[in-house]
């Protein structure tokens, strides 16, 4: 498996200014707060959480997460998800751990994140900077984003059952500093770097491009918008055909 080059052009996103500015600053705000608004607590980055074993950190067993069984194998997991369209991306496969359906935001919703199990859904603001964004809730399929370790393979389905492969780099977990605001800086867990604003934080996760993030939120300290993880995978050869693609579907999942 080689990791393929991905250097990035990166893409500034600017402050605010003009209609369409506000708006995916809007988004990427209401993203943040709706991954981070149920009350599950989990564990990250030996952070002491609530309910569950203290000692326990992510990458181990999450307490409360659900026994799903055997996953399907992917041959399986591709019939069942594939209609057809192959500029859709319609699943994600992690062997081991997981096997999702992506559902895709409406157009009219740039904060949309399903709120139902077994899904996660893709991000339209990120894939406009050539970025493959996840999201899901933390009590829903975002709890096994903290499972997610380095070197993981990851693999995204499109709809026409071609396959696209990633390898997982880099597992961050932020700190929301003021956990009620929209507009909250952010401190990285376990850097000596400075805080980052809310457009800063976008910039680092989102705007180099070419390459696949999983974002979700830490609950801590009895808050359920203490922080965020975001677990960043690129793009892998194998020796298999492969097709490089980032999409912006304008379905909407019924």
């Amino acid at each position: 498996m080689t990791i393929l080059d991905h250097t990035p052009t990166r893409t500034r996103f600017k402050l605010p200014r003009g209609n369409l500015n506000h708006l995916r600053i809007a988004a990427f705000i209401l993203v943040l707060l709706l991954v981070g608004s149920h009350p599950r607590f989990v564990q990250a980055a030996g952070i002491l959480t609530e309910p569950g074993n203290p000692e326990e950190t992510a990458g181990g067993n999450l307490s409360g997460l659900p026994d799903k069984g055997e996953l399907p194998r992917l041959s399986e997991f591709v019939r069942e998800i594939q209609n057809g369209d192959g500029a859709l991306l319609v699943g994600v496969y992690v062997p081991g751990l997981m096997a999702y359906p992506v559902a895709q935001q409406p157009a009219s919703q740039p904060g949309f994140v399903l709120n139902q199990a077994g899904y996660v859904t893709q991000f339209r603001l990120a894939a406009q900077y050539n970025t493959i964004g996840l999201l899901a809730h933390n009590d829903l399929a975002g709890m096994e984003f903290f499972q997610l370790q380095g070197s993981q393979e990851v693999i995204l389905v499109y709809g026409d059952g071609s396959l696209d492969y990633y390898q997982i780099s880099e597992v961050s977990y932020f700190q929301a500093l003021s956990p009620t605001s929209p507009y909250s800086d952010f401190l990285e867990i376990g850097k000596s770097e400075p805080q980052l604003s809310v457009v800063e934080l976008f910039n680092q996760i989102y705007a180099a491009g070419s390459q696949l993030v999983f974002q979700t939120c830490i609950a801590a300290n009895g808050v359920s918008t203490w922080g965020r993880l975001f677990v960043t995978a690129v793009p892998v050869e194998r020796d298999v055909p492969r097709i490089s693609r980032i999409r912006i579907s304008m379905t909407v999942l019924e």
